[in-house]
């Protein structure tokens, strides 16, 4: 977790095997969300984002995804999620290497929207 992390926030970073699940998003759909990133070395990157207001009166938590999938998925085997008052991210201690993200505007369990991945190498 960040030093600046607020009580709210969880991260989960589990080496287990991520499954495929079946959602019908695409990394070619249209979406909403603003979503933008990017790698600051040291094993870090930040991430910011935009939700319409409709959306974002919806929302309980954000949730930023990692996979090494071109597509990640909520649930995921790496995430971090951010109350509805924030909307940046900063991401330390991440594995070397290319990676995915994406946001997912979460109410309850469901995942209201993706928006489209973004490919980052961490280094």
């Amino acid at each position: 977790m960040t030093k600046d992390a607020m009580p709210e926030e969880k991260m989960q970073e589990e080496q287990m095997p991520e499954e495929k699940t079946s959602d019908t998003s695409s990394a070619h759909v249209q979406t909403q969300i603003k979503f933008s990133g990017k790698a600051m070395g040291q094993h870090k990157a930040e991430f910011t984002w935009e939700i319409p207001e409709d959306m974002a009166a919806q929302a309980e938590k954000y949730v930023v995804i990692r996979s090494t999938d071109p597509e990640p998925t909520y649930p995921a085997s790496w995430w971090w999620w951010r109350g509805p008052a924030h909307h940046d991210l900063t991401w330390e201690d991440l594995p070397e290497g290319k990676a995915y993200f994406r946001l997912c505007v979460l109410k309850g369990e469901t995942c209201l929207e993706y928006s489209n991945p973004l490919e980052l190498t961490i280094q």
